[in-house]
């Protein structure tokens, strides 16, 4: 027996194919949405629970940007799979702030930290482990001194009326459907179709093979891919085979309008 399992969609544009020319689109999922040039160039990507991207993406991912969360912080400097890797500063919700190198999200690396203390700020520089100062040397300044040398967090590449537009878009989204029914019924679809290959299925071969397609504006899909394989060719093959033949879907829209979203999702070939 067969079955399938949907994967989360959080990363479901970070696929699209790079070998195209730069354009400005629009590209949905269930919880996020960009705007901007693509394969890579400028854009604007705001996430229900992670905040406002705004900056230099390659297919969707943050690679030097500044970022707003929703907890109060913000950060601007250079990503790596959407966390802060390298140099970058992080603005505190405390009004502390860090600047110097991140290393897997966390601030980790040679940096300068502006603690607020009770005289002042005071500065601490060298190296710090997950935040937590390692080695250097500390200084104590007045208030007044620290406003004149502190990073500043500038906010005027996003205008109020931009980021409040985007915001209410996240909200005004609909995901694609299969036929009159959502993507659950597609999940469906594929595993009726499933032929579970014969060499595989006499010698107990198992596997899940993680695959990932755009659907169009006009509900055709494209860019059918491999993400994951699974130990078999020949279940990956079939998976594909299925997925590709699958008829025209429901598009995605924002505000009413039709947009294209990549679409991601294990199959998993299992004996029972």
């Amino acid at each position: 027996m067969k079955r399938i399992q949907l994967l989360s969609l959080f990363i479901c544009i970070a696929h699209l194919a790079a070998a195209q020319e730069v354009r400005d689109t629009v590209i949905v999922c269930e919880d996020y949405r960009y705007e901007g040039q693509w394969p890579e160039g400028k854009g604007v990507l705001i996430h229900e629970t992670k905040g406002m991207f705004w900056g230099d993406f390659v297919e969707g991912m943050p690679l030097l940007c500044k970022h707003c969360d929703y907890f109060g912080g913000s950060y601007y400097g250079n990503f790596v799979d959407y966390e802060y890797e390298g140099n970058g500063i992080r603005f505190l919700k405390s009004g502390d702030v860090y600047e110097g190198q991140f290393t897997k999200g966390e601030m980790t690396g040679v940096a300068k930290y502006y603690d607020k203390v009770k005289d002042g700020y005071k500065i601490r520089q060298g190296m710090f482990k997950y935040g937590n100062f390692i080695e250097g040397r500390e200084v104590v300044v007045t208030e007044e001194k620290f406003e004149a040398m502190k990073p500043v967090f500038v906010l005027d590449e996003i205008t109020e009326e931009q980021s409040e537009y985007l915001q209410k878009a996240i909200k005004n989204t609909s995901m694609p459907g299969f036929g009159k029914k959502d993507m659950n019924a597609f999940s469906m679809w594929v595993n009726s179709r499933l032929v579970y290959p014969k060499y595989e299925k006499a010698n107990g071969i198992q596997g899940r093979v993680t695959i990932s397609f755009v659907i169009e504006e006009d509900g055709k899909i494209c860019d059918v891919e491999i993400l994951r394989s699974s130990p078999s060719k020949a279940l990956d093959d079939e998976a594909v085979r299925v997925v590709s033949s699958a008829p025209k879907f429901k598009p995605a829209t924002i505000n009413g309008h039709p947009v294209r979203t990549r679409w991601t999702f294990p199959i998993i070939f299992m004996l029972r």
